[in-house]
């Protein structure tokens, strides 16, 4: 789903629920009622009926599975996921949940490949509180990528090539000077010397 947001456009954050508590379910998509930013696409008590679901859809921003459940538990359904990317959409974050606590359980959640773990009872706001973190820490890491992007197609379009040695030096001096204008007008004290420590060179050999 598309919201207007200020006269720009933003979709909608999906989550998708598994769990055998009904009550835990209406109380996670009340909370998400009074919010604009997310929406449920599917909540089953059923572990077997939700991964038919599942298979249905495009894409799921976050998955909260419960790991004990009558017919497939938590762990397995993880794992059929994992295993079987091809069946399914993407899943951009996937959190574990259960009352048990113990080393065996957070060991079986993380070889699972579950991205985090959430101890019942919670606040359903706690839930969503993750939730907005990791989507800024997603955003954070595209932003990341897309500079990194950028700044291999300007040393491509000024015909540097990427097999001299000084090519990596370029980049490195581009990336921090991006993320540090104070380095533009200390070029040869502060820039050259924080490369050649990286690459554990000199500055004279950075220069």
């Amino acid at each position: 789903m598309i919201i207007a947001t200020g006269g720009a456009y933003m979709k909608k954050k999906s989550i998708f629920i598994i769990n055998e508590s009904q009550k835990l379910i209406e109380d996670i998509k009340e909370e998400v009622q009074r919010r604009d930013d997310i929406e449920i696409c599917g909540a089953y008590t059923s572990s077997k009926e939700a991964l038919l679901r599942i298979k249905q859809l495009n894409h799921i921003d976050m998955l909260v599975v419960e790991l004990v459940l009558p017919d497939l538990d938590g762990y397995e359904i993880i794992r059929e996921i994992k295993e079987n990317k091809d069946s399914y959409p993407k899943i951009e974050i996937i959190v574990a949940q259960s009352a048990l606590v113990n080393a065996s359980v957070l060991e079986m959640v993380n070889k699972s490949g579950a991205n985090l773990f959430l101890q019942k009872p919670y606040k359903i706001q706690s839930l969503f509180n993750m939730f907005n973190s990791l989507n800024e820490d997603s955003k954070s890491n595209k932003e990341e990528i897309d500079l990194e992007k950028r700044i291999t197609k300007i040393l491509h379009d000024v015909g540097i090539p990427a097999h001299i040695k000084g090519y990596s030096y370029l980049r490195t001096a581009i990336y921090c000077s991006y993320n540090n204008n104070d380095y533009i007008g200390q070029v040869t004290k502060v820039l050259y010397p924080e490369i050649a420590k990286k690459y554990k060179t000199t500055g004279s050999r950075v220069e």
